[in-house]
């Protein structure tokens, strides 16, 4: 009798420190998310509105170029004090998951911070929301070491970065691995939710969007879209793989993306840092066809040549920003803008759940869901069927190996 007494007062013991820990901890991780990863989208959103200042006046531009340049022998200073600062993020959270690194959390999320910050400076096509991944989740390492907590700082990080909880949550499981149990969805939820909230209040991103559902007869668009978009990810994956690898102990691979910057600021300002300008450009009212195409072209090369670099900054916004492109070239309207953003994220990111929620989270109107869910699942499709390696499965095969080189 005491043993079965003491069994249930052990279990129920349990429970109650379970709950006490998930009540007291993770509101705590959620406002400390919401507040540093907040600050870093705020940082990376001011500093893309100083190129168009910049290539206005010929002084600037020529003190910027000379900013440029201590910005990046600082960032390779970084890279060598923390290697695992590179790039967004995502592959090293994955591969803290598995075991397979360790870094101290505290110097990872300062050096990222500051390295991203210099990175958005230079102008290099690399944007926050890897990085807020990784940030997140490192904050919750230094909450604990256990897997939930890493999923929840992870989830907090991108629900703080575009102010959308919803795809923090899906973000967790499709692109971290996360299981869909319920205890841990609600984890995930209660902590994406405070993030978000305390991110949109901080520092709000005031992005506007006006949208109008479309007719069927317009589904057909998005159809060509999802299939575009899947063909297209296929190829902006293997240029990435192509170029990391090639560019493997290369001393002067963060020259590269620098100059190109410094080309970019007088003939095509739009295609420099991670987007947030030119999707904005997009939304209020688009762009000529023309001008889209030699954007799509720019961008894609600016993405590839400073992802392959190693600095600090992440995929998914220039993602993002060329998804925008693609739907501006084939259908045109804020719709089609929002589903290319969408379908291009599924088939880069292989998680067409996580960038529908977060086109119709950022949009603010659940009506958008089924527009872009659908050329979501079939670039998705297309790039599955295509049996490509996806870029994170490469980034953290060379994570997981030590394979950086600085």
């Amino acid at each position: 009798m005491s043993k079965f007494l003491f069994k249930h007062l052990s279990r129920s013991w349990d429970i109650v420190t379970l709950v006490k820990k998930d009540v007291i901890i993770l509101p705590i991780l959620g406002v400390s998310i919401g507040i540093i990863v907040g600050f870093y989208k705020l940082l990376s959103c001011t500093i893309e509105e100083l190129y168009l200042i910049v290539n206005k006046d010929p002084i600037l531009a020529m003190l910027w170029i000379v900013v440029t340049i201590l910005s990046v022998l600082t960032i390779n200073f970084l890279l060598k004090l923390e290697p695992y600062i590179a790039r967004g993020g995502i592959a090293h959270i994955r591969a803290i998951l598995m075991d397979k690194i360790r870094y101290n959390p505290v110097k990872l999320v300062l050096l990222k911070i500051l390295g991203g910050a210099l990175t958005f400076l230079s102008g290099f096509s690399l944007g926050k929301a890897g990085p807020s991944i990784q940030i997140g989740g490192s904050i919750g390492m230094l909450f604990s070491r256990e897997k939930e907590m890493i999923w929840a700082g992870a989830a907090a990080g991108i629900a703080a970065a575009f102010e959308a909880p919803l795809a923090g949550v899906a973000s967790a499981i499709e692109i971290l691995g996360a299981p869909m149990n319920f205890r841990l969805v609600l984890i995930l939820l209660f902590t994406s939710l405070i993030s978000a909230l305390v991110s949109k209040l901080l520092f709000p991103m005031n992005l506007s969007i006006s949208y109008s559902p479309l007719t069927l007869s317009s589904y057909q668009i998005l159809v060509t879209l999802g299939i575009a978009s899947g063909f297209y990810a296929v190829i902006l994956t293997e240029a990435l793989r192509f170029s990391i690898i090639k560019s493997r102990g290369l001393r002067v691979k963060l020259a590269l993306p620098l100059v190109e910057s410094w080309l970019l600021l007088f003939v095509m300002p739009l295609a420099l840092g991670g987007g947030h300008n030119l999707v904005r450009r997009l939304l209020s009212g688009g762009l000529c066809l023309e001008m889209a195409f030699v954007l799509l072209l720019l961008k894609s090369i600016h993405t590839v040549l400073s992802f392959s670099s190693d600095a600090p900054g992440g995929l998914v916004l220039p993602v993002l920003a060329i998804g925008a492109l693609m739907g501006n070239i084939i259908g045109g309207d804020v719709n089609f803008i929002l589903a290319g953003m969408a379908s291009f994220f599924a088939g880069m990111l292989r998680a067409p759940l996580t960038g529908s929620l977060l086109l119709m989270e950022l949009s603010g109107d659940p009506r958008v869901f089924l527009e872009v869910f659908i050329p979501s699942l079939i670039s998705y499709s297309v790039v599955r069927l295509s049996r490509i390696e996806p870029i994170q499965g490469t980034l953290l095969k060379l994570v997981s190996t030590q394979q950086l080189n600085y």
